[in-house]
C-alpha cells in the first residue's frame, strides 16, 4: 500500500530500457481510463501523480491519514525517497504552473481537484429542523471532487427555541456549527470534497417544540449531479 516513483532506466541499451520504458507507457494508458482519483477517503490504485516533475503510482488504495475538517485544503503528499505519503492538508497552496500542480511554501504537492470557477448553483435546497438531536435533514452526492463552496442558513430563532446546523460529509461533521439567533443567520464555507462525496445537512433544537426553516446552497463550477 503505497505511492511509489516510477523509476526511468539508468542505461541507453535496447534491452535494458525497453521493459521499464513500456511499463511506463501502460501505467500511462491505465491512467487515462481513471474516472476516480481521490474517493473514499482513499487515493485510488493505479492513479498517477506529477510531484515536482517526477512521476508517482498508487499500487494498492492508500489510506489518507487523518482527518477532514473545515480547514482542510486539500490532500498532502509528502515525499521521501521514492515514496510517497497523504495526509488531510492544512496548508496554505500556490498554483505552480511549471509543475500544473498546487504546492505549499514546503514544496509538498497538493491536491485539491476542481477549485471553484464561479456560484454555479448545483444544489439549492430547505428543510425544517423538529428534531432534538443531530437529525440528516438534506443530502446530495457529487461526481466530482474539489473545493465546494457551500452556503447555509437558518431563520431566527422562534422564542426560547435555539437552532443548529452543520455540514456532514458522508455522515461526518466536517463544517462549523451555525446556531440561530433573534436575526437571521447565515455561513459560507469552502469545503474539500472527494469524488462522490455525499454531502448532508444536519440539524436539531434545543428550548421548545416549534419548527424552523434552513437553507443550503451547494457551489463549484461545472457539475452534474448523480442520480
Amino acid at each position: 500500500m503505497a505511492i511509489n516513483k516510477i523509476t526511468a532506466p539508468l542505461s541507453t541499451g535496447p534491452s535494458v530500457f525497453a521493459d521499464p520504458v513500456i511499463n511506463q507507457l501502460a501505467a500511462l494508458l491505465t491512467d487515462c481510463n481513471h474516472g476516480t482519483r481521490v474517493s473514499g477517503g482513499y487515493v485510488k490504485q493505479g492513479s498517477l501523480w506529477n510531484i515536482g516533475g517526477a512521476m508517482f503510482m498508487a499500487n494498492s488504495d492508500t489510506a489518507i491519514t487523518g482527518t477532514r475538517s473545515a480547514s482542510t485544503t486539500g490532500v498532502k503528499f509528502t515525499v521521501s525517497g521514492n515514496t510517497a505519503t497523504v495526509s488531510y492538508g492544512a496548508d496554505s497552496v500556490t498554483w505552480d504552473g511549471s509543475q500544473q500542480g498546487f504546492y505549499d511554501s514546503n514544496n509538498n504537492f497538493y491536491y485539491c481537484g476542481d477549485v471553484i470557477t464561479g456560484n454555479h448553483n448545483i444544489f439549492i435546497a430547505n428543510a425544517t429542523i423538529n428534531n432534538t438531536s443531530y437529525t440528516k435533514l438534506l443530502e446530495y452526492q457529487v461526481r466530482h471532487g474539489g473545493i465546494y463552496r457551500i452556503f447555509t442558513s437558518i431563520d431566527e430563532e422562534f422564542f426560547t427555541v435555539t437552532y443548529y446546523v452543520r455540514v456532514y460529509i458522508n455522515d461526518i461533521a466536517v463544517g462549523t456549527v451555525l446556531a440561530s439567533s433573534s436575526t437571521f443567520q447565515s455561513l459560507t464555507e469552502d469545503l474539500f470534497i472527494e469524488d462522490r462525496d455525499k454531502i448532508s445537512l444536519y440539524g436539531y433544537k434545543t428550548g421548545g417544540d416549534v419548527g424552523q426553516r434552513c437553507d443550503i446552497e451547494i457551489k463549484n463550477g461545472e457539475e452534474g449531479r448523480i442520480t
